[in-house]
């Protein structure tokens, strides 16, 4: 399975996460950060910008107004003018925007431009529903959209559901399994989101699906060693290992 521009995103963001150095942090994901700089045409030189986008996108509820300064604090950059042309950048092609106060940046926000090319692929359906859990609660006329576009032809479900996990809309996620979605006929593609969560700070996703009835069989495990190994350049195959015996624990 071919990794997502989202899945790129979580691990650069978990890289900037735990480096003490923003250009070491680039430097750490020059391989990641030249795919998602491709993928959603960014120049090279601004590969900064890359890792702005993977922080608010992966540590933030999507949308939300982000405190300027926990973001700084998030991305080691206390001197913003190292950084300065990746904003104006940013700001340029409409990635981001900033709210200011008198003279200083407040919050920073994504705009919706990002969550467009994310999933330029998807089909209308997928898209719009996408867009509905993207960063803020389901009202009822929004929940009724889901269901009556849940199942149909062309919709992929699992992708939208372990989306709304990624992005913490934990009660977008339990409506899709209260509609009938079951993430145990869905090996493949769970077998791949651990094997992501493995290398991602991402207990937090790990524990939902198990909470939510995630079973931990033989098969799902083999998907999981799999897709360690299809991506051992990329990742550390001892992630993956650490991940499954401590799901074996768990195993029924």
């Amino acid at each position: 399975m071919k990794l997502r521009t989202t899945d790129y995103f979580r691990i650069i963001a978990d890289l900037c996460s735990n480096n003490d150095n923003v250009i070491h942090r680039v430097d750490s994901a020059t391989k990641l950060t030249n795919v998602v700089q491709k993928n959603l045409s960014i120049p090279e030189d601004y590969e900064i910008a890359v890792a702005i986008l993977s922080v608010l996108f992966c540590n933030y509820t999507l949308c939300k107004k982000v405190s300027f300064s926990q973001f700084k604090l998030k991305m080691g950059l206390f001197e913003i003018t190292n950084v300065q042309e990746d904003f104006i950048y940013l700001l340029n092609n409409k990635y981001i925007e900033l709210g200011k106060s008198a003279n200083n940046i407040e919050w920073i926000q994504i705009k919706s431009k990002l969550y467009s090319q994310l999933y330029n692929d998807m089909t209308k359906e997928n898209h719009n529903l996408f867009l509905l859990i993207a960063g803020k609660q389901l009202n009822v006329p929004q929940l009724n959209f889901l269901k009556s576009k849940l199942f149909n032809e062309g919709l992929d479900i699992s992708e939208l559901f372990r989306t709304a996990v990624v992005c913490r809309q934990f009660d977008a996620a339990k409506a899709i399994i209260s509609f009938g979605y079951d993430m145990n006929k869905e090996t493949e593609q769970m077998g791949y989101e651990l094997f992501i969560c493995a290398n991602y700070n991402s207990k937090f996703c790990i524990d939902f699906y198990i909470q939510q009835g995630l079973k931990i069989t033989d098969k799902l495990l083999t998907q999981i060693l799999k897709y360690a190994e299809e991506n051992s350049e990329d990742f550390e195959v001892e992630n993956s290992f650490n991940l499954i015996e401590e799901l074996r624990t768990l195993k029924e």
